[in-house]
């Protein structure tokens, strides 16, 4: 009896052991398993961006004034609490952030001269581009939000502590319109007081780290190929942007292991035609990233949103060349739920989730050295739970995270 007693504990003492050991990350077989917990976010500005473009009764002043009141109205401050949350769920070693933008005004514009005498209105403040079109020189410096600095805060006040990667910083669209707060029932003309504003929206995407982990080797870059988009002012004077989208990396050592990490945002995607102007603007950035990394020799981790999903009748191709350069999606590969990330709302308003595609994405090109483990994935931020008081979604997409796991 005793001796049945001491096997049974000697048995129990190798399990504790044996699983402690995997709790450390070593394997059997002589091997070493690392874990690197990833997750991906797309904070979202809060409207629909390009819909500035779209007619207003007071025209394009008016539209640009639309715009930021719906950014005001999608309240970043609430929404970085709730993404803050869904951080802390999941405490992941790296996040890659984007949308981050950073909204800014000047009262009044020095964009937009208004002068009572002469018929309808003036632009200052600008540059005449080769088809005589116009773009506006961003000078607003006024922060009215900067998502990462919120995000930020919130996450400190929940005792999470995250360093931006700050050469891994991908500086990307930075657009500035005038706008005015017309009244239609005024003839178009604004309420007594109301001046014309600038106003500014730099867009970045961004890598966290949490604090205590290494890193190193951090760069940035935008994508050659890009998007003009042309809004009509009414005016006869069109104004001109470039959508400017790019990725940021960083080396990241954890457990033993160093990973490449990178986050990007490709270009949004057109479902009516394949070979659309703007899917082959996407394909070109996906192959230029595909390029830049074709030599790194480290486990490669690229997360994003790369408006490109693996739905079968998605007619983007940015997906399947990512997949045909050696890169796994983790998801298709150990879940089988959909996964949805997008998209809800532009308004963020409504009630029961509307994410009907996965396009937020962890991929993953591993070493020669090294077995890639199952390993586990979540999509947050698609739950009622998730919500702001006020009950907004926290972003038109929802966020991804995996606990990656290679063995030695």
């Amino acid at each position: 009896m005793r001796k049945s007693m001491f096997f049974l504990v000697l048995l129990l003492f190798v399990i504790v052991i044996a699983d402690s050991t995997w709790a450390n990350g070593k394997g059997t077989n002589n091997g070493r398993v690392s874990q690197l917990r990833v997750m991906t976010l797309n904070f979202y500005i809060g409207a629909d961006i390009l819909g500035v473009s779209e007619p207003s009764p007071c025209g394009a002043l008016q539209s640009v004034n639309n715009l930021f009141e719906e950014i005001v109205m999608s309240d970043p401050v609430a929404r970085a609490e709730v993404h803050a949350d869904l951080i802390a769920q999941r405490q992941p070693d790296v996040v890659a952030l984007q949308e981050m933008y950073r909204i800014s005004k000047q009262v009044p514009s020095n964009s937009f001269v208004f002068n009572p005498s002469i018929p309808g209105f003036e632009f200052d403040n600008f540059e005449v581009n080769e088809d005589d079109s116009i773009t506006f020189i961003p000078d607003a410096e006024v922060v009215v939000y900067d998502y990462l600095d919120l995000l930020l805060e919130a996450l400190t006040d929940r005792g999470l502590q995250y360093e931006v990667v700050e050469d891994a910083m991908a500086y990307e669209s930075d657009f500035e319109f005038p706008s005015w707060d017309l009244d239609p029932d005024l003839g178009c003309n604004p309420e007594p007081g109301a001046l014309p504003t600038d106003i500014r929206a730099e867009d970045r995407d961004a890598i966290l780290v949490k604090s205590g982990i290494s890193y190193d080797n951090a760069t940035a870059a935008n994508y050659g190929t890009l998007l003009p988009f042309t809004i009509p002012t009414g005016t006869g004077t069109d104004v001109k942007i470039i959508v400017v989208r790019g990725y940021g990396a960083t080396d990241i050592t954890h457990q033993g292991r160093t990973h490449r990490i990178v986050n990007t945002h490709l270009e949004v995607d057109d479902q009516s035609d394949p070979n659309s102007p703007i899917n082959l603007i996407q394909a070109a950035q996906a192959q230029e990233l595909i390029a830049v990394l074709e030599q790194e020799t480290l486990p490669l981790v690229v997360a994003g949103d790369f408006n490109s999903s693996p739905d079968p009748d998605d007619v983007s191709s940015a997906y399947e060349l990512i997949v045909a350069a050696g890169y796994e999606d983790i998801w298709t590969q150990f879940d089988r739920r959909p996964g949805n990330t997008c998209c809800q709302a532009p308004d963020l308003m409504n009630f029961k989730s509307e994410l009907f595609k996965r396009i937020d994405l962890i991929l993953l090109r591993p070493p020669d050295d090294a077995e890639f483990l199952p390993s586990p994935m979540w999509v947050t931020g698609d739950r009622q739970s998730d919500k702001t008081d006020s009950g907004l979604w926290p972003s038109d997409h929802a966020s991804v995270s995996a606990t990656i796991k290679l063995k030695q």
